[in-house]
């Protein structure tokens, strides 16, 4: 089912590019404004034979911070339009394509509304650095209610940081990275402090570089 991916790009182009002015390559989709937006579409993991099952993968990040492509991404806020899509429903099937023209239509028309959902409750509900900055910081429920990534609190508390730093909150910053290092060590991983010095070094660095003055809407 070769070419299964770009038609399904193609299907959620009016929602992503005309509606909403995302600059669409190929299954990838991004838009900066105040804050880094981006859609990625891949095959899922969990193929079977004679279907061709999907995701999107949703980031919210920080303009001169965070990074976003089809392959990678980082420091960003991640939400899996599958599985907020099966969380919200008894017995929904993943999103998957079977080769039959009327089942496949209605699949792709249903992964658009989701789209279109977790858009408002997601992507698009924030705004601004500080809106994000907020959700990282204190967003323990909304990270559970949309299960976002990163899902468990050592890089939960290292984004955390890492924004705080590059939006010019250092005490909050190193406040944040004692917190981590205490719970890093008093739980035997090991190479977390040394890693998350260094994350906020780069992100202090690009602070520096992107001339961010502190948070804003702050």
């Amino acid at each position: 089912m070769a070419g299964e991916l770009k038609n399904v790009a193609e299907t959620i182009a009016g929602a992503l590019v005309e509606e909403n002015g995302f600059t669409r390559r190929g299954s990838f989709f991004f838009r900066e404004d105040q804050l880094l937006r981006s859609v990625t579409l891949w095959p899922s993991k969990w193929a079977v034979p004679g279907s061709y099952r999907f995701d999107a993968s949703l980031g919210l990040g920080l303009v001169g911070l965070s990074s976003a492509s089809a392959r990678s991404s980082e420091w960003v806020v991640e939400a899996s339009l599958d599985h907020i899509h099966r969380m919200r429903g008894k017995n929904v099937k993943r999103f998957e394509l079977i080769g039959n023209p009327d089942e496949d239509s209605r699949v792709k028309s249903e992964f658009v509304e989701v789209l279109r959902v977790v858009c408002n409750e997601f992507l698009l509900k924030l705004r601004q650095p500080a809106d994000l900055l907020d959700l990282v910081v204190n967003g323990e429920s909304e990270f559970a209610r949309l299960r976002l990534a990163p899902w468990n609190e050592l890089p939960r508390l290292e984004l955390a940081s890492v924004y705080l730093e590059f939006l010019g909150e250092k005490a909050a910053a190193a406040k944040s990275v004692e917190k981590a290092v205490s719970i890093a060590v008093a739980t035997g991983v090991d190479r977390f402090p040394d890693r998350i010095r260094a994350s906020v070094a780069r992100a202090s660095e690009r602070r520096r570089s992107a001339g961010t003055g502190g948070v804003s809407g702050s």
